[in-house]
């Protein structure tokens, strides 16, 4: 898919979708024949990520996200956010019960 398509999937602005790319934070190949961008179903996955590390309570810069991409596999990286997820959650449900 092209990044236009790749913005409308992941309701991602494309500067910011560009942004990524000069970080090498999504992967993506370029088509020898028209010097397209392509992207994949990997680039989706990653665009979802960066959101989610981006806010609270993880709040992490590019940069960071850059490296924690380099170290941790994505699906071990997508299993511990949801594991940090449902922590926060018991600890809030637990907090409205103070």
């Amino acid at each position: 898919m092209l990044i236009g398509e790749l913005a409308k999937k992941t309701k991602t602005k494309r500067p910011t979708l560009d942004r990524y790319v000069r970080l090498g934070l999504i992967p993506h190949e370029v088509n020898p024949e028209n010097e397209y961008r392509e992207f994949n179903g990997e680039a989706i996955k990653r665009v979802g990520l960066i959101r989610v590390l981006r806010k609270k309570p993880f709040r992490r810069r590019l940069e960071e996200i850059k490296e924690i991409f380099e170290k941790i596999p994505i699906l071990k990286l997508e299993e511990k956010i949801k594991q940090s997820n449902e922590e926060a959650l018991r600890l809030l449900s637990m907090n409205d019960l103070l």
